[in-house]
């Protein structure tokens, strides 16, 4: 249990880290599988089930 809330934990702060980044005009560099499109949609997701 533990390990599963630290890494949804580590996903939302990354994806919220990705999204600022975007907010701001920059351009992360992501490889091209993980693009940030799909972790922001991630981030919804995660907002979504934690409430």
């Amino acid at each position: 249990m533990v390990n599963c809330e630290l890494a949804v934990q580590t996903l939302w702060c990354f994806t919220r880290q990705i999204q600022q980044m975007v907010e701001d005009g920059q351009d992360p560099s992501i490889p091209e599988r993980y693009g940030w499109r799909v972790l922001r949609a991630a981030q919804d997701a995660l907002h979504e089930s934690i409430g």
